[in-house]
């Protein structure tokens, strides 16, 4: 089963608030690869200053 979240983060580089996505599992018998893919490599981004990360609230 394929479980995604939507939570509101600060982050780590602005501490500016947003609503992110989370994939926590992809179920790669449904679906198309493509698509599974996608949301295995899904990366965070801040939209007010552009951090990008597997999960924004983590400074590198």
């Amino acid at each position: 089963m394929t479980k995604v979240t939507e939570k509101t983060v600060k982050c780590a580089n602005c501490n500016k608030e947003s609503k992110q996505l989370f994939v926590f599992s992809v179920n790669f018998n449904l679906g198309n690869k493509d698509d599974n893919k996608s949301l295995m490599e899904h990366k965070q981004v801040c939209p007010h200053c552009k951090y990008t990360a597997y999960d924004i609230s983590v400074k590198k």
